[in-house]
């Protein structure tokens, strides 16, 4: 008894040589016949100009598992009934994939944030080149209605000074 290794995952071709001898020849019929613990497939073979028999058998992936099972070749001739070989056919995948997952714990992640604060800007304090005096304050007041202040040698009003504290330019 051989050994037939087949992919379980792939179409096979098995081809056989099968020679029938006799006085009165019928038309024959060949089919292989697989043959499990509580099971059994049965796949037709087809004679070629060449004498040999093909015998294609599909993927068997979802049907069976890997493993060996018995195997005969079998001829029918009207009404005889012929086993001229038996063997062992071993069926396994062609490529094998397997993956797992693998889980890590969830590491924290850093973090950063950022903000923007604004500060009020510091206005900077209007220099009066002199201070005058309330009598002479009253004089000035008198002849120059607006003049409030003096800044770097000019007088100011009060106009003057609320453009330039609006405009930072002091």
């Amino acid at each position: 008894m051989s050994n037939v290794d087949l992919y379980l995952d792939q179409e096979n071709e098995l081809r056989f040589k099968v020679s029938i001898a006799g006085s009165k020849l019928g038309t024959p019929k060949y089919r292989l016949a697989l043959e499990g613990k509580d099971l059994s497939y049965s796949f037709a073979g087809q004679q070629e100009d060449n004498g040999e028999v093909l015998f294609c058998v599909p993927s068997m992936k979802n049907v069976i598992k890997e493993g060996t099972y018995n195997t005969n070749l079998e001829v029918m001739i009207d009404d005889r009934y012929f086993i001229p070989l038996t063997f062992n056919t071993r069926f396994e995948e062609s490529v094998r994939i397997v993956a797992e997952s693998m889980s890590r714990p969830a590491q924290k992640k850093v973090g950063v944030s950022a903000s923007i604060v604004t500060a009020k800007q510091v206005q900077q304090p209007v220099r009066i080149a002199e201070v005058k005096s309330e009598k002479v304050r009253k004089q000035e007041q008198s002849s120059s209605k607006e003049s409030v202040a003096e800044f770097n040698g000019r007088s100011l009003t009060a106009s003057d000074l609320r453009e330039m504290i609006r405009s930072g330019k002091f």
